[in-house]
This record gives structure tokens, C-alpha cells and sequence, in this order.
């Protein structure tokens, strides 16, 4: 994608979040300077398809396609910096999700964070591995690097790819990358971006810092779960599925999924207590390495997490998740576009088009254009 592509792709992102999606809201206070997308707090309807859609489109995929302006060197094991842009689209991402999962998305990024997370991302792409414990053997390693190594950590991707990828968390069973980037206790983190480069791996480092206070900060859902209630793009959608609520005990906690009255599997792999105690589960069958399959229609899914002792006492918490493609726009809230001049001259023939809405059935239900 060409730099001027890329602008435009994400003027026209922007442009549908102030004109399609009023409800969500944006403050761009806590960016990066510079930084072209706005980066939270967001607030997301998911009971709203085509809002969950829209913020999707506006918001998530606004942050692709941004030049890393990496000015680094592996080889003289200069970790260097990422571009302000990038910072904000990486910081647009993060809390994109934690909208989406219902934790206070206004998470910050700080010039001591970035620097220490940088540090890390630089000895992990100069290694070519990864280690929350790095030794001094490694590759350009310092005790910067080393301390930010407890960050979230990934290899092949960096920026706001490696937070989808942190989400995913493909070969952790407790999922302890997502269950961090989705703690509603934090405050501020640190971004580290090392691009693929003759002298090491692409790489990416999130750093951690809590929050200082022992308040609790809120859970919209009284939980946190991914993917959480409500409609859920399918492409966020991993087959690990999890549950995180503070000050419960699932030692002999439960899950039963169903979809349309039919089961779905569900198979338990962790009870691991990560930012929260919870539960991980595998979900239809699926390899955690996977990728959840695009639905043909939208995807309802009704989770049950049973006997979790809460103060102890046994509670069940029920929830639908409904897995949709957002390429598929909902024929109820689908806009009107007409396209052709303003103002056509008197007595010229002018030419007018039209979006095609999709019609629902009466007799059916199923939409038809």
C-alpha cells in the first residue's frame, strides 16, 4: 500500500467514525504527538451490530497500513524509535480491544515505557527469540532490555498486527498475553517495535505498568470475557475463548457452549489466575493456533460459565456472543449513498447512482436485494 493510500484510507476511517458512528466516543488528548488516528477512550454499543461493524472498519482497521519509521540498527544494536503515527495506531489498537472487552480504554503510552519496551523488542529481534528472562549472552542486550522482557512478547509482527496477535495468544494456555492487555487496572503502557531487518526478526514489545492506586477500575460486564457479549467481527474472534473475574474461585467451574439448541464443544485448558483469576477454554473443536471460520450469517453463541464461587456462593453467568462479518453490512441500518453532482447544470443531462439496500422477506426473514 503506497503512503498516500494509506493517508487516504485512513481520512476516510476517520471521516465514517464522525459521520456513521456518533455514539462511538473519541478523545485524542493521550496521543502521541503527531499521531494521525484517535486513540481512545472509545465506547462501543455491541448490542448494535452495525455499530460493533462500523467501529471495526473506523477504528480497528484505521490503524493498519502506518509506516513504522523505524530509525534503528540491529547490528550496532541501536534500538532507535518508531514514528508517532505509528505509536498512536499501535495505541489505537490496544485500547480498540479493551473498548470492545468493556475495560476503560484510555490506557496512555509513555516516553520511559516506549523506551524501555524498545529496548526488548530490539534484543528478541537480534536473537531471534523470545524470553521474559534474557541473559546477558544475548544479542545486544542491556539491563533496560532485560527488565522490560516481562512485557507482552511476540516474534513475526509488530505494531497494531502484534496486538491482534497478543490477543490471539496462539500458544500460551492461559492466555496471559490477552489477559494483560485486557487488565482493566491498567493505566499507561510502553510500545517497542523492532521491523523485520538484515540484522534480526520483526519483533514486538508491550510494557506493563499498573495501576498505583488500589481502586478498582470498572468491568462493563461485571467480567471479562473474549470475546465478549454482544457482535463480535469474526476476524477477532480466536478459538481460545476466556473469562476473568477478580475475587472469584474457579477451581470447579463449568462451561457449556450452544449455538441455534445444539452444543458446541467446549474443553477447559487453563484455570490459571492471570490479571484475575478465570478460566481459558477451546471452543468448536478448534486448534488454538487456529482461526475462527468466516460465518455465513451471523453467529449466535450462548455461553454458560457455571459454579463460580463468588464470596461462596456457587453463580452462573450466561452470555451471547454473536460472530459476524462485518463485510456483511446490516440491511436495517444499511445508509442511503447517492453519488452525482451537487448542483447539475440546467438543461445538461446528469448521471445519479445509488447503493443497492438489501431487503428482508417478509415470509423468510433472509435479506434479498
Amino acid at each position: 500500500m503506497s503512503a498516500r493510500l494509506a493517508r487516504v484510507r485512513r481520512c476516510a476511517s476517520l471521516l465514517a467514525i464522525a459521520l456513521l458512528t456518533p455514539t462511538v466516543a473519541l478523545a485524542a488528548t493521550t496521543a502521541p504527538a503527531g499521531a494521525t488516528t484517535p486513540v481512545g477512550p472509545f465506547t462501543i454499543d455491541l448490542a448494535n451490530r452495525e455499530e460493533a461493524r462500523r467501529s471495526y472498519y473506523a477504528v480497528h482497521e484505521a490503524s493498519e497500513g502506518v509506516a513504522v519509521g523505524w530509525t534503528g540498527n540491529v547490528a550496532r544494536c541501536d534500538p532507535g524509535s518508531v514514528s508517532d503515527d505509528f505509536l498512536g495506531a499501535t495505541l489505537t489498537r490496544i485500547n480498540w480491544f479493551r473498548a470492545m472487552a468493556g475495560v476503560p480504554s484510555d490506557v496512555v503510552l509513555t516516553a520511559q515505557n516506549n523506551a524501555t519496551a524498545q529496548a526488548a523488542a530490539l534484543m528478541m529481534s537480534a536473537q531471534n527469540d523470545l524470553s521474559h528472562d534474557p541473559p546477558p549472552s544475548w544479542r545486544c542486550w542491556t539491563q533496560q532490555g532485560a527488565d522490560g522482557a516481562s512485557a507482552n512478547l511476540t516474534l513475526g509482527s509488530t505494531g497494531p498486527p502484534a496486538i491482534d496477535q497478543l490477543i490471539k495468544d496462539g500458544s500460551a494456555l492461559e492466555l496471559g498475553h490477552r489477559r494483560n492487555l485486557l487488565n482493566p487496572q491498567h493505566l499507561a503502557m510502553g510500545s517497542g517495535s523492532i521491523p523485520a531487518n538484515p540484522g534480526g526478526a520483526a519483533s514486538e514489545a508491550q510494557y506493563m505498568e499498573g495501576n498505583p492506586s488500589t481502586v478498582q477500575r470498572p468491568a462493563r460486564d461485571g467480567f471479562v470475557a473474549w470475546p465478549p457479549p454482544g457482535f463480535v467481527p469474526y476476524q477477532t474472534v480466536y478459538p481460545a475463548w476466556s473469562f476473568v473475574l477478580r475475587g472469584a474461585d474457579f477451581s470447579g467451574a463449568t462451561v457449556t457452549m450452544t449455538r441455534n439448541g445444539a452444543t458446541v464443544r467446549a474443553a477447559i485448558s487453563s484455570r490459571a489466575d492471570w490479571a484475575g483469576p478465570g478460566l481459558v477454554w477451546l471452543a468448536d473443536g478448534l486448534a488454538q493456533n487456529g482461526s475462527w471460520p468466516r460465518p455465513d450469517a451471523d453467529d449466535r453463541i450462548t455461553v454458560n460459565v457455571g459454579n463460580v464461587l463468588v464470596d461462596g456462593a456457587a453463580r452462573t453467568f450466561t452470555y451471547d456472543v454473536t460472530v459476524f462479518d462485518p463485510a456483511v453490512a446490516d440491511p436495517a441500518r444499511t445508509p442511503l449513498q447517492i453519488t452525482g453532482p451537487d448542483a447539475p447544470p440546467v438543461g445538461v443531462a446528469a448521471t445519479f447512482g445509488a447503493n443497492t439496500i438489501p431487503m428482508r422477506s417478509a415470509t423468510s426473514g433472509a435479506p434479498r436485494s
